[in-house]
């Protein structure tokens, strides 16, 4: 399915070359949960359709991982049944229940990585990613339902064996 607006800027689009924050990328431990689309931080972030904001909440914080800054999240419900979520937000212009049209700023792009606090101890791919100065992006995911809270998520991952429920793949609307 392809989308009526890209949600970053047309000079940041996902490539299929790039080598980390890819769907369902092992991390070892966990799972990464959808794309995540390097771009500048403060980068304006658009709705990719028509649709109602089912909920906008915070995403990351340093009070969940020290080296996270604190950033936002996006669920947005299509009028095709999909549920889409733009993460790592630095700032947030939408609230609960407002209607979008596709190609509507609902936000900026925010950096999830706090270098200062990266070090030996931390996981390979992220100060893989610190190493490359790829600190802010749009983390990316779609579901076929609404993204239920779960205790095997945080933070884009997902510490279970299998996907969690109604995850579908990104690539294909990004392509």
């Amino acid at each position: 399915m392809k989308l009526k607006r890209y949600p970053l800027p047309k000079k940041y689009r996902f490539r299929n070359n790039q080598s980390s924050g890819l769907y369902l990328e092992n991390r070892g431990d966990r799972i990464h949960c959808g794309i995540d689309l390097y771009a500048p931080e403060n980068t304006p972030v658009f709705a990719v359709d028509d649709g109602i904001i089912k909920s906008t909440s915070e995403f990351s914080s340093p009070y969940h991982i020290p080296y996270w800054n604190t950033t936002y999240e996006i669920i947005l419900e299509t009028k095709l049944s999909y549920f889409f979520r733009f993460a790592e937000l630095s700032e947030v212009f939408v609230k609960e229940d407002d209607k979008v049209s596709a190609g509507d700023q609902i936000g900026l792009v925010g950096q999830v990585l706090n270098p200062k606090k990266i070090n030996e101890h931390h996981p390979e791919y992220i100060k893989q990613l610190a190493g490359k100065n790829t600190l802010s992006m749009l983390h990316f995911e779609v579901y076929d339902r609404y993204p239920k809270k779960s205790k095997y998520y945080l933070g884009g991952n997902w510490f279970a064996k299998k996907k969690p429920p109604g995850l579908c793949d990104p690539t294909e609307f990004l392509m």
